[in-house]
């Protein structure tokens, strides 16, 4: 979280958030806020996955081409 700022509305909350974590942000705001909430998103820059991520997304990328029939052959 970057800051927190009042308004006549409400508040105006900034942070940086990893864009998987966006995905469902939409409809979580709207369940919390009962519709009110309003969000917008822009791009702010790549960084590196953390390492125990990566290799959860490498090992469920293998499973995946394993299930699709691309395994190597005994």
């Amino acid at each position: 979280m970057q800051g927190v700022v009042p308004q006549a509305s409400g508040q105006n909350i900034k942070a940086l958030v990893p864009m998987a974590e966006m995905l469902s942000y939409a409809p979580t705001l709207n369940s919390l806020t009962s519709g009110r909430g309003m969000y917008t998103m822009e791009f702010f820059g790549y960084e590196d996955v953390p390492s125990h991520l990566s290799q959860k997304i490498v090992q469920e990328r293998a499973a995946a081409h394993q299930a699709q029939g691309h395994g190597k052959e005994k």
